[in-house]
């Protein structure tokens, strides 16, 4: 008879430990702070930003002028090395990019960074520009695991470096929204070690943007349950899809799958948070011959995003 191992999911729920009476972080999770509740109002209209890396090879201008062809609200702008605006040169790039955006009636609405502790003089300067702009969200960098250690400690010290930053956010009037990722070794991956390391921080300082394509790749048949323990936590939906196609995994437009929106319908019948930012990777961002399929394949995902919104 063959032995049934756990998948790497299974080991980390086990070893987590999430009934109330199991210790973690040396912390009864039963006597652990509740997260601040999300003030979700289902009948406000979220609002749709656009995120720039498909795009961001174009001017601040350029930009602006094509989020203001479509019906969304603004845009979630790379801030990192490599993005559209420089982080050392964050207090002259910032404010233009503002400007572009506001004479086309769209928002600054998420800074994309990576931020994911505090003691760095460039990221606070990052985010004391845009605190001073009125921009309210920026999405974190990633916590990775060393899989060759333990991975309790490395939780332990990614939880602790969260309520850091989580205090920064508060002094801003900022929100920090940590991304689930699939991979193997991101934080996030398997959802709900991020509930663990967000438990005691009010939604309004960090809160989790849950991927909608990343969720039901990672857990094909548990997202619901997933989806459940993040819930208390939500602050922003990330929109885009894949599908599973002999074996791999495959980028695709919006709609073309069928978990994707099975989860962002389940989040809109709960209430959907007031953020939604649309990816689009499913053309390669780095091909500057694909450009122009990359904008077209951005209005196609608009399209199926507003009709998802009006059924």
């Amino acid at each position: 008879m063959t032995k049934s191992f756990p998948d790497r999911r299974d080991a980390l729920l086990l070893g987590l430990g999430l009934a109330s009476s199991v210790s973690f972080f040396g912390h009864n999770l039963s006597k652990a702070p509740a997260a601040e509740s999300a003030e979700i109002d289902k009948n406000t209209r979220p609002k749709i930003c656009i995120f720039a890396k498909p795009i961001q090879s174009l001017s601040f201008d350029a930009v602006a002028e094509l989020l203001s062809k479509h019906p969304v609200d603004g845009l979630e702008a790379t801030v990192r090395k490599g993005g559209q605006v420089d982080p050392a040169k964050v207090q002259e790039q910032l404010p233009k990019l503002y400007e572009a955006l506001a004479k086309r009636s769209r928002e600054f609405m998420i800074l994309a960074t990576d931020i994911n502790a505090v003691g760095s003089d460039e990221h606070e300067a990052v985010l004391r520009s845009a605190s001073k702009l009125g921009i309210r969200y920026f999405r974190m960098g990633y916590y990775k695991y060393n899989l060759t250690k333990p991975i309790l400690p490395q939780l332990e010290s990614f939880a602790a470096q969260a309520r850091e930053l989580a205090k920064l956010c508060q002094e801003l009037n900022m929100t920090a929204l940590y991304q689930n990722h699939a991979g193997a070794n991101y934080l996030g991956a398997p959802v709900m070690d991020l509930v663990e390391v967000m438990k005691g921080i009010p939604i309004s300082q960090m809160a989790i943007a849950m991927d909608i394509r990343h969720t039901t790749i990672e857990a094909t048949s548990s997202w619901p349950l997933l989806y459940a323990m993040a819930k208390p936590h939500l602050g922003a939906v990330f929109v885009k899809d894949a599908i599973i196609e002999r074996g791999s995994v495959k980028d695709v437009d919006l709609g073309q799958g069928k978990a994707a929106k099975e989860l962002f319908k389940t989040i809109q019948k709960d209430g959907l948070p007031s953020v939604l930012s649309l990816h689009t990777e499913q053309i390669d961002h780095a091909d500057p011959k694909l450009l122009d399929a990359r904008i077209a394949a951005i209005g196609r995902d608009v399209t199926t995003l507003q009709s998802w919104l009006q059924e």
